[in-house]
Parts: structure tokens; sequence; C-alpha cells
């Protein structure tokens, strides 16, 4: 039951995902297409995927503020679709992995330089989307079978914590990709 639920799920986000991708190719040049820095941040895609992919976390986030109990599970469900295909528009969006630069982003953070230095940033908040992916998908496995458990507790302030960090570290690239394009392309 468990095991079909999840394969549903998986489907399900990867229908959406492909369909979110591949809406673009419809309106667009085959070179757009077949480039694949296009879809890196700097590219003509790459832009949109991030904001696509931001919009659809924080949407994914109302699970937070769910009403009633009784549908606990239905939000569940639409939180952790959401957030695989945010999050894999946001991987895409970074150049994850082929041509993604920051494996060590702090290496790309100097602090004496201001804005300018908080480049690594960038690199932190593609971390903290994987991170973040991945232990919401172990908390997913939690939920059900240790919902009321301390373990599921500690998890879930664990995932809460990651997920901060996560919107942090997006604000700030957001902000120096606003202000300093020329420098967050880098």
């Amino acid at each position: 039951m468990i095991i079909r639920y999840f394969f549903l799920s998986f489907l399900f986000s990867l229908i959406l995902f492909f369909l979110i991708l591949g809406a673009p190719a419809l309106f667009t040049s085959s070179y757009i297409i077949l480039n694949p820095y296009t879809f890196k941040g700097g590219g003509s895609l790459g832009y949109k995927f991030g904001y696509i992919g931001s919009l659809i976390l924080l949407i994914s986030m109302l699970y937070s503020f769910k009403i009633s109990s009784k549908d606990k599970r239905k939000w569940l469900n639409l939180h952790c679709n959401l957030s695989i295909v945010g999050s894999l528009l946001i991987l895409i969006h970074s150049g994850f992995p082929f041509s993604f630069t920051f494996f060590n982003p702090f290496e790309h953070i100097k602090l004496g330089l201001g804005f300018e230095g908080l480049v690594g940033v960038q690199g932190l908040a593609t971390w903290f989307t994987i991170f973040v992916l991945i232990s919401g998908i172990f908390g997913k496995y939690l939920y059900g079978k240790f919902f009321l458990s301390k373990i599921f507790k500690v998890w879930l302030d664990f995932h809460v914590t990651l997920t901060g960090g996560l919107y942090v570290t997006g604000l700030f690239h957001l902000i120096i990709s606003v202000f300093l394009k020329h420098t967050s392309a880098i």
C-alpha cells in the first residue's frame, strides 16, 4: 500500500514537472531548447524556472497553515508533490549537477566585499534545497510510521530549521540577483 502511494505521488510529481518543463518549448525556438545554458539561472528559461520553482515552494508552505485535521493527509500529499516539483525546477535553475559551480559555496563567500562577496549564497541555497528535499522524503516515511513519537518531532524541528535556512539563503540570492545581476551569474 505504501509503495503504491509513493509510486503514485512520484508519478504525479513527474507529470507535473514535465508539464512545467515542456510548456516553454511550445513558445520558444528550438535553439533555446537545445542549448542547456538557457535552463540555468542566467538563461532565458533559467530565470523563469527559478521564479516558478520558488513560487511553487511558497505555495507548498500552505501545508503549515492547514485548517482541519481531517484533510491532513491530502494537504501533506499536496505539500510533498509541490515541494518535489519546485525543488527540481530550482535545481535545474542552479545548473545542478552538470554546470553547478558552487560545490563548495563557502569559498565563494567573501564578507569583506559587501553584497558582491555573497555570491556563494546561491550555492548554499542550492545545497539547502537538496537537503530539505531529502529530509522531506525521509519525513514522509517517518510520518507513516512514527507520527506521534519523539523521533518524528526531532525530525520536524530539523526539517523546519533546514527550510528556514533555505528561505533565508534564497531571499539573499533573490536580492543579489535583482540588484547585482552581473554578480549573481558568476
